[in-house]
């Protein structure tokens, strides 16, 4: 599907190309489109196509730009409560100058944000490790108790009693059986 496709486009012609972008352009305005025929005739196909295109690509970065620019002033402003001169860079000097000054300023708070969560990680990797160490997480004697524990709430009714079963579990573990 996609070679039949790309077949088709290389079998276009500069000419048909030329006459797709007057139909766009010109739409169901019959002048527009005679002018533009007339273009066509003047510079020939293959100019004609290519300056239309050109023009469309440049919209196009502009259009994206102006894109960019509201996305800046977007996250600006979500960081204006916090950072309160950025509104005097984004009038002197531009949304472009504010949000480099944004990115400078959160450098550092990036870097301690990302110290905390390694440090985070780390004392999380200490606790689990010293959590599977635990009798708790030792299959024979966890699944032994806890099946013992279900069956006298389930019989009782009383987490109570259930818990004298698992005390002496948690306190002692392996020593036990």
């Amino acid at each position: 599907m996609k070679n039949k496709i790309i077949n088709k486009l290389k079998n276009v012609s500069w000419y048909t190309l030329a006459l797709i972008i007057i139909f766009i352009v010109a739409g169901p305005e019959a002048y527009i489109g005679l002018e533009l025929f007339s273009l066509l005739e003047l510079l020939g196909a293959s100019t004609f196509a290519l300056a239309y295109l050109l023009m469309f690509k440049m919209f196009i970065e502009r259009l994206t730009d102006e894109v960019k620019k509201v996305l800046m002033l977007c996250i600006i402003i979500a960081a204006l409560p916090f950072a309160f001169e950025l509104a005097l860079f984004v009038e002197v000097a531009g949304v472009e100058t504010a949000y480099a000054c944004l990115l400078i300023m959160l450098a550092p708070i990036t870097s301690l944000v990302i110290v905390f969560v390694e440090r985070c990680k780390s004392e999380l990797d200490k606790i689990f490790n010293t959590a599977k160490q635990h009798p708790v997480f030792k299959t024979n004697v966890y699944i032994s108790h806890a099946l013992i524990g279900s069956f006298v709430i389930v019989f009782t009714g009383s987490l109570f009693l259930s818990t004298i079963v698992w005390i002496p579990v948690l306190m002692l573990g392996d020593s036990i059986v």
